[in-house]
């Protein structure tokens, strides 16, 4: 009976990670709009919501890679028990946070000067740092250093909420 108790609480903690990466990563399709609004402003409300209804399958997917690590250490705390599972995902989650956070902060603030969202292609930039920040303005950089650490530190905070219950 404790067993299966057990069992249930990994279940549900697994598929709360998952749903909660995707409201996240829903929140942040009008964030990025907001923040980018003079090339918004045109869109109507309803095509506001198209674009986190359209993004939802993404954002599925990816909620989904983020949470098999999870998954697997719930797996394996199955046979081995122990604290240190829990210091483990909470050490993912940060990570996890850290790299959300950068991303999503990059992307508001590249998007009007390349025109296009951050993906693989960035890393053809990043070989050449010099052409990568050719566009960078510092005062720019230092508020979108900030934005990304609060953005961090709110995930952080959010999804560690569903690892200390």
């Amino acid at each position: 009976m404790a067993k299966t108790i057990f069992m249930k609480h990994r279940v549900i903690f697994i598929l709360a990670l998952f749903f909660s990466f995707v409201l996240l990563f829903a929140v942040q399709k009008p964030l990025f709009m907001l923040y980018n609004y003079p090339l918004a402003r045109e869109a109507a409300f309803g095509e506001w919501l198209a674009v986190i209804w359209h993004g939802l399958s993404l954002d599925m997917t990816v909620a989904g890679y983020l949470t098999i690590i999870p998954a697997l250490i719930c797996i394996l705390s199955i046979w081995w028990s122990g604290g240190f599972w829990r210091k483990i995902l909470k050490v993912y989650i940060i990570v996890v946070s850290v790299v959300v956070a950068a991303v999503f902060a990059v992307d508001m603030a590249l998007y009007p000067y390349w025109g296009l969202r951050v993906d693989a292609s960035i890393w053809f930039y990043l070989a050449s740092t010099r052409e990568a920040m050719a566009s960078v303005i510092f005062w720019e950089t230092a508020r979108q250093i900030r934005l990304g650490i609060a953005y961090g530190i709110g995930v952080n905070y959010f999804l560690g909420k569903l690892i200390l219950q």
